[in-house]
């Protein structure tokens, strides 16, 4: 088998299986939450998915949460997170990692095929103007070391 097709039907099989996991801890005294997808491990075939797109929500901290959002914030991540799935996850087959709430902010990782489909997807999800509070990066990342060393990392 080809093993780029290799990849890809390893990458969709994790996707079905959507399994995740939920790490808490501080950061700088603050409450942090950690939501992983636990099957991915070195041995993935990760080939064709090489950049990293980092997606950060600021978020007013709720009144005595220490940095961690409100339920009205909380309603708000949980649909745009919702329809960013439904935008590039299932149709494009990129993969979001992680999801790391805390500090006013939640920050979401996922591992794309192309920045240039992955951005024509997002504008169906967020235009300028819409009122979401986010920031948007994309990196190259063929070793996927910030999902192995950043976020595994920070659950040893």
């Amino acid at each position: 088998m080809n093993p780029v097709n290799a990849a890809t039907r390893v990458i969709a099989d994790l996707l079905a299986d959507d399994r995740w996991a939920i790490a808490h801890g501080f950061q700088d005294g603050c409450p942090r939450i950690l939501r992983y997808r636990d099957a991915i491990s070195q041995e993935l075939g990760r080939s064709e998915h090489q950049h990293l797109v980092l997606i950060r929500w600021s978020y007013p901290e709720a009144e005595g949460k220490e940095g961690l959002p409100s339920t009205t914030s909380l309603d708000e991540m949980s649909q745009f997170e919702d329809a960013l799935l439904a935008a590039v996850e299932r149709p494009l087959a990129d993969v979001l990692v992680s999801a790391v709430t805390g500090q006013g902010q939640r920050i979401w990782a996922l591992y794309v095929r192309s920045p240039t489909a992955f951005s024509e997807k997002f504008g169906d999800v967020h235009a300028p103007g819409d009122g979401y509070p986010i920031e948007v990066g994309i990196w190259m990342d063929p070793d996927w070391g910030y999902f192995f060393n950043e976020i595994l990392g920070a659950i040893d």
